[in-house]
């Protein structure tokens, strides 16, 4: 699969989001707070001790990342650390995509 594969795939399911939960526009971030800041810097020190101990994954990076969008109350922050997460399951599918999955 290519990439241009992988972005009509999330093409698509955003097009059946939007059909699930049409009204999303009032929906508040949810983001920023500071117990979401103390997960965030509990979750890099766990992925720094796997990755120093041998077991980095994807689902390491990924965790990282999501507690990143978590802990994040700037709107604009914010959207570069969704734009991070989503360049990251990009790169997760292409992965699997390349393992013959």
């Amino acid at each position: 699969m290519t990439r241009s594969d992988i972005f009509r795939d999330i093409s698509l399911e955003r097009a059946n989001q939007d059909e699930i939960h049409p009204d999303t526009e009032k929906l508040p971030y949810g983001t920023g707070f500071d117990g979401f800041k103390l997960l965030l810097q509990e979750r890099r020190e766990s992925v720094a001790m796997a990755k120093a101990s041998g077991h980095d994954s994807w689902a390491l990076h990924f965790r990282e990342e999501c507690y990143e969008v978590l802990a994040e109350a700037d709107p604009a922050k914010l959207r570069a650390e969704l734009i991070q997460v989503a360049a990251l399951c990009v790169r997760w599918v292409e992965h699997i995509d390349s393992q013959g999955a």
